[in-house]
């Protein structure tokens, strides 16, 4: 896997050099662009100052200046520069000493002024320029006066062109190369010794993330992980790493109490066999006394095994392995044969039943899972409830869903306990005194609601009424809603 700081690192460096490049580039053409704008604008006002040296008489005559007496430049200097004028037919009216008897090959166009480039006899790169123009007239005080009754010939017009070497211009272009080549290996080196520092330094608060993450462990996940200093980019990663924390420090706790709970649960039918054990050891001819034991011992390895049977089935259900059969089941006939096996701790306990339920109501849903929800919310209903209290047990069948509700009167739980209802071995009484509970029913009645889709309430009702209701699906292809239809809890 790539490292972030590298590819950070790289990436950078690659796109300021590109950078660095781009502007350089720039920065050459356009500076070789401007020093050739003013080179060729010096090149063509020097033409047509030039120009003055032709001048013609009123007669039509033309007077040339010797160009090479006037401007040293255009004689056999080391550095000269080139000249010659053409009438229109293209005869030359003056040469600079400088060509030496040669013409200057001029690729004139229909143009008044153009440029061209060209190699100079000593071989080094030249500019050039051509211009038309028409003499000027003579001072009148200076030239003859034209005979009586003459006409003025018409102004000739001349092309005059100057070529001259073009090293000043290439020396500051070379000048530039090698200023904007020093600059741009500078900047890459500079680039190379601070992008890593940057970046390291930037990468720092990853660092102390990853740092604090590598000190998490099972003792240490109330410690969230610190906000202050921390990025912007970096803020919502730790905060959900902190909701992370949270989750993961519950679930911790949970499974601490469903281990502790657990082994408490075992450890008291566990303990009431070995006492069982040491009374038929002790006495082994007390034949009463003995049959006393094996019903003792048959009642306590029933709890037992209820309990491991319920562990086992939430095992499956957390590990996905719990799998139901859906078929029509009819939720009366399983709330009937509830109801048989604890009508008569209703009766003992003096509870008011009272049951609200149609004759038949198909549900789809399978058949042991529906068994065993009735069951559990009939039990904990009768348990639970306080003597001479009451309970009641409605069913709304409806078109898509039905409504199993079982209400019992409530005088302990408070709305800051139902979070913990469905816990497995949660009890309100922190010291377990009563040992034919275990916590589980609820964690059970849950586990089964989610497995064939039916959904699950538990809610108070003016806090001296508690309520659980599940709503299944009376055809397939139709889940229920979250919100169970408590109101028939109050029928």
């Amino acid at each position: 896997m790539k490292s972030i700081r590298r590819q950070l690192t790289l990436s950078m460096m690659g796109v300021v050099t590109l950078m660095y490049g781009v502007a350089a580039f720039l920065c050459h053409a356009g500076t070789v662009a401007l020093l050739e704008r003013q080179f060729d604008a010096a090149l063509r006002d020097r033409a047509r100052a030039l120009c003055s040296l032709v001048v013609r008489d009123p007669r039509g005559g033309l007077e040339v200046m010797p160009v090479d007496s006037t401007l040293s430049e255009f004689g056999r200097a080391r550095h000269a520069q080139y000249l010659q004028i053409w009438d229109a037919r293209g005869r030359t009216v003056q040469r600079s000493g400088s060509l030496d008897g040669s013409d200057l090959a001029v690729p004139i166009s229909r143009e008044g002024t153009g440029f061209w480039n060209a190699r100079l006899p000593d071989g080094s790169r030249g500019r050039g320029v051509w211009v038309r123009f028409t003499p000027g007239l003579e001072d009148e005080m200076d030239s003859p006066a034209a005979p009586p009754g003459a006409t003025s010939a018409p102004a000739p017009v001349l092309t005059l062109a100057i070529l001259r070497d073009r090293g000043p211009v290439a020396r500051v272009e070379r000048v530039l190369v090698l200023s904007l080549v020093l600059t741009f290996a500078l900047l890459c080196a500079g680039t190379l010794a601070v992008v890593p520092l940057v970046v390291r330094r930037s990468l720092r608060a990853l660092e102390r993330v990853s740092a604090h993450a590598a000190r998490i462990d099972a003792t240490s996940l109330s410690e969230p992980f610190p906000l202050d200093g921390v990025p912007d980019e970096l803020t919502p990663i730790c905060v959900r790493l902190n909701g992370l924390l949270r989750r993961l420090e519950d679930a911790f706790r949970r499974e601490r109490r469903f281990s502790a709970d657990v082994a408490h649960e075992l450890r008291t039918p566990i303990a009431e066999l070995r006492a069982l054990a040491e009374v038929a050891i002790k006495w082994p001819g007390d034949t009463r006394a003995a049959a006393g034991v094996y019903r003792d011992t048959l009642a306590i390895a029933a709890q037992m095994e209820r309990v491991v049977t319920t562990l086992l089935a939430l095992g499956r259900f957390e590990a996905d392995r719990l799998e139901a059969t859906f078929e029509p089941v009819d939720l009366c006939a399983a709330v009937r044969s509830a109801w048989h096996p604890i009508a008569r701790l209703a009766d003992s306990r003096g509870l008011s039943v009272n049951f609200d339920v149609p004759q038949s109501a198909p549900v789809r849903a399978d058949p042991a899972m529906v068994d065993a929800i009735a069951a559990n919310l009939l039990s904990n209903a009768v348990e639970y409830c306080p003597r001479g209290g009451t309970v009641d047990c409605a069913i709304r069948p409806g078109p898509a869903v039905t409504a199993l509700c079982i209400s019992n009167t409530n005088d302990s739980l408070t709305a800051d306990d139902l979070p913990n209802l469905l816990e497995p071995f949660w009890r309100k009484d922190p010291s377990r005194s009563d040992s034919t509970h275990s916590g589980l029913g609820l964690s059970l009645v849950a586990a089964y609601a989610k497995v064939i889709d039916a959904a699950l309430e538990v809610k108070l009702t003016d806090h001296a009424t508690f309520c659980a209701a599940v709503t299944f699906a009376t055809s397939a292809g139709v889940t229920p809603s979250s919100q169970p239809q408590l109101q028939a809890a109050n029928a």
